[in-house]
């Protein structure tokens, strides 16, 4: 059984009629939410905030670590290549290589984001995978990517691997 609005107010004046704001902050990686004001509201809202908070962490490009000033990077793959990371993950199409490469980008070099250029360019560096169509065929195959959720497009011409995807390839990395 709760206690009605009116209540719950008189609680949170202390019966003086002031209220004493609420406050909190809630961070989750480079996501951060600020919030002052009635205990209310907190305690109506407080479940719905959160899971918007744990929604847009998790479609966030990955925090860079403290110390090494590179987003992602994973120390394990700083000699990775874009076709080393691709035999790994036995690419056979395009649209594999060029999240081979965003792999590549993000898990080796650290990159939290990086245009279409530079993606173009890793992938032309697995040699024996790229085809020259490859690159006739990439907004195809970034339009895919993104729509399936493992890319995320955070600007024009930007791109970063989604949090959940980078994380699932650099654990298939790590067992091949």
């Amino acid at each position: 059984m709760g206690i009605s609005h009116e209540e719950a107010e008189a609680l949170a004046t202390g019966g003086d009629g002031v209220t004493v704001p609420t406050k909190i902050r809630i961070k989750m990686g480079s996501v951060e939410v600020d919030y002052e004001g009635s205990e209310i509201f907190l305690k109506d809202d407080l479940p719905g905030i959160l899971s918007q908070v744990l929604k847009l962490h998790q479609s966030s490009p990955a925090s860079p670590p403290a110390g090494n000033g590179r987003a992602g990077a994973d120390p394990s793959l700083n000699q990775a290549t874009t076709g080393s990371i691709a035999a790994k993950l036995d690419t056979k199409t395009g649209g594999q290589l060029a999240l081979a490469a965003a792999a590549y980008l993000h898990l080796s070099q650290g990159k939290a984001t990086f245009t279409r250029q530079e993606l173009l360019d890793a992938m032309k560096t697995a040699a024996g995978r790229y085809k020259k169509t490859y690159s006739d065929n990439l907004s195809s195959y970034l339009a895919t990517l993104a729509k399936d959720g493992k890319l995320l497009s955070p600007g024009n011409d930007s791109y970063s691997l989604n949090a959940g995807t980078a994380s699932d390839l650099q654990k298939q990395l790590a067992t091949n």
